[in-house]
C-alpha cells in the first residue's frame, strides 16, 4: 500500500523482522536472529486515565488490557480490567468525559500510543478478595465520539474516493484531530448523492456502499482505523498489494513454542483453529458461486440482467495466492454451483433518474461472490505479541502437516498459503503480551496433485 508523507514512515531506517514501519531496529546494526529473548515480553510505557482534575497512572495497577483493530470497524476499541484496592477509581467518579492513554511495544517493534474515550464502565466486587472492586473500562478512539455530534447536510457530486476525502477533511477541521486518511483507494465513475444530516462516519459508509472499481471489481470498500491512521480501501486491492510482501508465520504442531527464545519464535503460531465454513448446501442456497442482478427498465419495458458464475469469472479477480484454485472441484461446481439460483431485483431508475455509472449489476454480483469467498475459509490463531501487527495486512502461513505414514512431515497442501488479517486483538496481562488474529482466505493454493480438477485464477 502507498504511504503518505507525514505518516511517520522513514525509508532510511531498517525494517523489523516482519517488515513494518517500526523504528525499533537493532542499534548495533547486526543480525538479531539468534539473540535470546522472550517473544511475549512487553514494555508498558503509559496507561493513564486523563480526567478534568489531572491524570491517574495505572501502568502498574491494571490486570488486563485488550485492544482491537478490525477492518470491519470504523474505530479501534479497548477494554481494561482493574482491581481497585485503594479506592482511587471510586474517588474519580467516572462520568464519560475521561480519556485513557495506552502506550506500549514489544521488543524491537513500533510503539503503539493511542488515546481512547471511556464510554462505559462496569463495577463488581472482586471475588478473590471480597473487599476490593473490579472495574472494566471500555474505550473507543476519540474521533468516534467527537464526530458523533456532527451533522453533514449537503449534496455531493463527483468521484466517490474524492468525496470520502472531502467528508474526512471536514471532520478533521471540526474535531481538531491530527489523525490522517493515510490510505485511500481510487474508485471508478461519478455519483450524485444527498447526505441528509449524517455523521461523517455514516456518510462515508453510504459512500463505500456505492463505491465501484473497474480494475479491482469485487468493489468491497471499507472505512476502518488502524494505529497508523484511517483507511478507505478496496479489499481486493488490499489483497493484490499485500500478497507481494506478506508476514510469514509457521505453525508446527510438534514444536515447543515456549522454547523458541528468538526472533523466529515471535513468528510462530502457538494456537490455531479453523471454524466451520460453508458447506455445499449453504453455497447452493446463498448463490455463492452463481448469481445475477435484474434491473427493471420501466421506460424501455425491459429487464437488463448481469450474471456472474465462478466458472466464467473466477479468473477475473485478484486472489491471495498466485495461482489460486477454487475451494470446490469443477465436478461439484458443474453439478450444483454453476446455476443461477440467486437473483437481486432493482429499479434501474434511482429517485426517477437513470444513473448510468452506478454499475449496480457488476457491483452487487461481484461483491457478493468475493465476500462469500472470504467467508468460506476462516483461521483464528494466537501468536506472541507483536506491536507491528495490523489488520488489513497479509499473513503467509506455513503449516507443517504431521502424518504417521510419513517420516518427513510436509507442508499442508491447501490450508497453507496467504490470508488476509481482518482483526488483531492485542492482549496484555501478567507481564505477557499475545496477539489473537482473525484471518480469511478467498481460495486455495494451486498446490494439489491434479490442478486441472479445479478452476484456476492467475491474475
Amino acid at each position: 500500500m502507498s504511504r503518505r508523507p507525514g505518516d511517520g514512515f522513514d525509508p532510511t531506517k531498517p525494517k523489523t523482522p516482519i517488515g513494518t514501519e517500526s523504528d525499533r531496529a537493532n542499534a548495533s546494526g547486526g543480525d538479531d536472529s539468534g539473540k535470546i529473548y522472550d517473544p511475549s515480553n512487553i514494555t508498558i510505557d503509559k496507561v493513564q486515565i486523563i480526567h478534568q482534575e489531572g491524570t491517574l497512572d495505572l501502568a502498574n495497577a491494571f490486570d488486563y488490557i485488550v485492544i482491537t483493530e478490525d477492518i470491519f470497524s470504523n474505530s479501534i476499541t479497548c477494554r481494561i480490567e482493574i482491581v481497585d484496592t485503594n479506592e482511587k477509581l471510586a474517588e474519580l467518579e467516572l462520568d464519560g468525559t475521561e480519556t485513557v492513554r495506552i502506550a506500549f511495544h514489544s521488543e524491537k517493534n513500533r510503539e503503539i500510543d493511542h488515546k481512547f474515550n471511556i464510554y462505559r464502565s462496569e463495577i463488581e466486587v472482586d471475588k478473590r478478595s471480597g473487599t476490593s472492586k473490579m472495574y472494566q473500562l471500555f474505550g473507543i478512539s476519540e474521533e468516534f465520539m467527537t464526530q458523533s455530534t456532527m451533522d453533514i447536510n449537503r449534496t455531493m457530486n463527483g468521484n466517490i474516493s474524492n468525496l470520502v476525502s472531502i467528508v474526512f477533511n471536514q471532520m478533521k477541521r471540526e474535531t481538531g484531530t491530527k489523525r490522517t486518511l493515510r490510505d485511500r483507494h481510487n474508485t471508478t465513475g461519478t455519483v450524485i448523492l444527498n447526505i441528509p444530516g449524517m455523521t461523517p462516519y455514516e456518510a462515508i459508509e453510504m459512500l463505500q456502499d456505492r463505491a465501484y472499481s473497474s480494475k479491482f471489481s469485487s468493489s468491497i470498500f471499507l472505512f476502518y482505523e488502524d494505529f497508523r491512521g484511517y483507511n478507505f480501501v478496496n479489499i481486493e486491492q488490499l489483497i493484490a498489494e499485500g500478497r507481494r510482501d506478506p508476514i510469514k508465520y509457521l505453525y508446527n504442531p510438534g514444536a515447543q513454542v515456549d522454547d523458541q527464545k528468538n526472533v523466529q519464535g515471535q513468528q510462530t503460531i502457538t494456537e490455531i483453529a479453523f471454524p466451520q465454513g460453508k458447506n455445499v448446501l449453504d453455497k447452493i442456497k446463498s448463490g455463492a458461486y452463481a448469481s445475477q442482478v435484474a434491473e427493471i427498465d420501466i421506460l424501455n419495458q425491459k429487464v437488463d440482467r448481469t450474471l456472474l458464475t465462478v466458472k466464467e469469472n473466477f479468473k477475473d479477480f485478484y486472489h491471495l495466492d498466485e495461482p489460486a484454485i477454487t475451494f470446490d472441484k469443477k465436478a461439484v461446481i458443474d453439478k450444483h454451483l454453476n446455476f443461477i439460483n440467486s437473483t437481486t431485483w432493482i429499479n434501474k431508475y434511482n429517485d426517477g433518474i437513470r444513473h448510468k455509472e452506478d454499475n449496480f449489476g457488476p457491483l452487487i454480483t461481484r461483491r457478493k461472490f468475493y465476500s462469500d469467498s472470504l467467508d468460506q475459509l476462516v483461521m483464528n490463531c494466537v501468536v506472541p505479541g507483536n506491536s507491528d501487527l495490523s489488520s488489513g495486512t497479509v499473513l503467509d502461513l506455513a503449516m507443517i502437516e504431521m502424518s504417521a505414514e510419513k517420516d518427513n512431515p510436509d507442508q499442508e497442501k491447501k490450508i497453507s498459503g496467504k490470508y488476509l488479517i481482518t482483526q488483531v486483538n492485542h492482549s496484555i496481562g501478567g507481564g505477557r503480551y499475545m496477539c489473537s488474529l482473525s484471518c480469511s482466505k478467498d481460495s486455495y493454493r494451486a498446490n494439489v496433485t491434479k490442478v486441472e480438477d479445479y478452476i484456476v485464477g492467475k491474475r
